[in-house]
Parts: C-alpha cells; sequence; structure tokens
C-alpha cells in the first residue's frame, strides 16, 4: 500500500467536489517540466545516456499501481506491467489541461512556513530559480537522456511531502557562507478529475490502462525514484546537471550548486568541509557527531518551468 499522500485543501479548479480518479505520486530524484497549460513530463535519470556514475542506477524507478475501492480498501492493480525502457503517457480524452496548484500569485517566500500553504508546487526546486537565470534564457532539459519519462495532457501538479530539514544553497567553489534556501518539495503529486463520461488512458509499451469516471476504483499510480543506494550520506543532486544544461548546445551551466542540509546545534557554518571529513571518516560507526547537519541527507532533482 502506498504512503500516506494528505490530500490537496482544493480540487481541481478550486471545486471542492471534484474527488480525482487518478493521483500519480513522483518521488526521490526525478526531474520535471511542468508549468500551466502545456504538456507535463516527469522523468528519470537514463543510465544508458549518462557517464557510468551510480546515481542513475540508484534512482531507476519502481512504478506501481494502486487501486482502492469504495469501502476504503486498497490493493496493488496487477493487471499493467511497466516497461522501464519505454516512456509512459496519460491521456485525459475530454478537456486536458495542466494546472499547477499556488495559493495566490504573490511571491512566493519558502522560508515563510507559517503563510505558505504545504501543497503549493512552489516548494519543488526550480532549476532557473536557483540559477537566477532571467525569463528570456531558462536552462535546458536533455530530455534525452532521461528514461523512462512520464508524460501528461491533463492534471493539478502539487508538492505533496517536504523536506524535514532545510538545506542551504552552495555555489560550487565559493568560499563564501552559503545562504539559507528552506524547505524543498521531496514529492510531487499529479491528480486527475474525471467527470461526465469522461476517461484516462495510461500507456507504456504494450501494456495499457483505460480508467473512465464510472470506475468503482479510485488509483494511485507510484513512480518511485527515491535512492536505494548504501551511500545515504551522499546526496545525488550534482546529477542533474548531467541533464540540464546552459544552452541547447549541451554547454554546463557556469554557476552549478549544491543544496547541502543546513547546519544545526553547535557545529558553525564555516565548520562545513571539516564536518563533511569527519563523517566520511566515521560513516561506518553512524556516530551522531556526524550528523550535527541532520540525520537525513536528501536525494532530489527539480522543475524546470520555464523551459
Amino acid at each position: 500500500m502506498p504512503d500516506s499522500t494528505n490530500t490537496l485543501p482544493m480540487g481541481q479548479g478550486g471545486r471542492p467536489e471534484c474527488t480525482p480518479k487518478i493521483k500519480v505520486i513522483f518521488r526521490g530524484f526525478v526531474i520535471s517540466r511542468i508549468k500551466h497549460n502545456v504538456r507535463a513530463m516527469v522523468g528519470a535519470l537514463d543510465a544508458a545516456h549518462l557517464p557510468p556514475i551510480p546515481d542513475a542506477l540508484c534512482h531507476q524507478p519502481i512504478i506501481q499501481i494502486y487501486k482502492t475501492n469504495s469501502q476504503g480498501v486498497t490493493t496493488l492493480h496487477e493487471g499493467f506491467v511497466p516497461h522501464l525502457d519505454q516512456d509512459f503517457t496519460l491521456d485525459v480524452r475530454d478537456n486536458p489541461r495542466i494546472e499547477v496548484f499556488q495559493k495566490d500569485d504573490g511571491h512566493f517566500n519558502r522560508l515563510d512556513e507559517v503563510e505558505n500553504d504545504k501543497k503549493d508546487f512552489r516548494w519543488v526546486v526550480d532549476f532557473n530559480e536557483i540559477h537566477d537565470r532571467p525569463a528570456t534564457q531558462p536552462v535546458v532539459i536533455q530530455e534525452e537522456k532521461l528514461k523512462p519519462k512520464f508524460i501528461f495532457n491533463s492534471g493539478v501538479f502539487h508538492a505533496s511531502k517536504l523536506s524535514d530539514g532545510e538545506v542551504k544553497k552552495r555555489l560550487l567553489g565559493s568560499t563564501e557562507r552559503p545562504p539559507r534556501f528552506g524547505r524543498f518539495a521531496m514529492e510531487i503529486t499529479a491528480r486527475i478529475v474525471l467527470v461526465n463520461g469522461n476517461q484516462a488512458t495510461l500507456r507504456n509499451g504494450s501494456s495499457e490502462l483505460t480508467i473512465r469516471d464510472d470506475d468503482p476504483y479510485r488509483y494511485e499510480i507510484v513512480f518511485d525514484c527515491t535512492c536505494r543506494s548504501a551511500a545515504e550520506l551522499d546526496s545525488d543532486f550534482h546529477s542533474v546537471y548531467e541533464v540540464v544544461k546552459h544552452d541547447a548546445d549541451g554547454h554546463d551551466i557556469p554557476n552549478q550548486v549544491s543544496l547541502d542540509p543546513a547546519v544545526y546545534g553547535p557545529l558553525l557554518e564555516d565548520e562545513l568541509d571539516r564536518a563533511n571529513a569527519e563523517r566520511a571518516a566515521t560513516a561506518a560507526t553512524c556516530l551522531t557527531s556526524v550528523f550535527r547537519k541532520t540525520p537525513e541527507v536528501y536525494c532530489f532533482g527539480g522543475n524546470c518551468t520555464n523551459c
């Protein structure tokens, strides 16, 4: 059974009566291109098109489909066989529309957790935001390096799980004290509402599943790219730069960053390098001092809103 994912405070388009027939939940290291009214894409790192880095294999997705009946009983749907070497498409037949849920149109300050809605899509790390890119020069996602991809023509996208701790944005190669970045989304959910005889079809290679609005079940499709490596002390965020580029010619982004866990307790920020060395030297013992930053090192990707 999938982990519990909180419901959105509003239904699609702000109508509370619209219960989603389908939820698609993305966890872990995914790279996405999601924005209003544009066909959405979420993908996993493709080890076949990347240098021999262990991160790509670590984050290969596990895909499962669950169905819940009217009594709330959830079971695994076994009639759909995923093919990880081929992309997924989920197409809604009538009136498809991509929407991104956000609380309002005002400036989003991720450090203000009192006023922010925890389902606001802007909790997702945005590649243009963290690299200070102007709207006229967004980063480029080399989608051919993502496999499988999950492509939508309809759905409401929102954050569904936030990191427990915060991270700081460190410019690679810089000796300056990194600024506080805050928390971020570790899980994205797409909600698909089907009404008035509408239907959606999930396709992946030879596998196909059609879901109609009068289907007795509700469905959750889980695309889980959570890191399964034993080296859980290291973040794989650097791997986004294998896919996210400066321009269409594939040049590297000049101001690459790392998003490191924020420092807590008596450990000072200027001691970060020493702490990393200490952590590496004592990782086998899992000493408490190793985790003065946070007991969780995050592996995650992000979204390109303006691509």
